[in-house]
């Protein structure tokens, strides 16, 4: 599933954004499932949270696992896998070794 920046835009915001550029630079996000419609991905900080986007006829439907989603609908995880999905389509995205680290000490892997 492609997306562009009007679209990310469209579910997040500039303090989210700019948080999401960290893990981005770090690589903790892993895009574990990517299909033409949908993105279910595993964002790592403090804690591992699952999020997924999924693109229906009509609309783009966001979900992260973290609280602040619950409250607000947009967090920096959606941000962060927003950011990495168009770095893979432009010129490839990978997790970082520090990803694979705490991924298994979260047991998301």
């Amino acid at each position: 599933m492609k997306i562009t920046r009007e679209e990310l835009s469209s579910f997040t915001n500039n303090f989210c954004l700019s948080r999401a550029k960290t893990y981005l630079h770090k690589g903790l996000i892993e895009l574990i499932s990517l299909t033409p419609t949908q993105v279910i991905a595993w964002v790592i900080g403090t804690k591992a949270y699952k999020v997924s986007l999924k693109r229906t006829e009509k609309t783009l439907e966001v979900h992260c696992t973290c609280p602040a989603f619950e409250e607000a609908h947009t967090c920096k995880h959606l941000a962060a896998t927003g950011l990495a999905i168009i770095k893979h389509y432009q010129d490839g995205y990978k997790p970082s070794d520090e990803y694979f680290e705490k991924a298994t000490f979260f047991k998301c892997r």
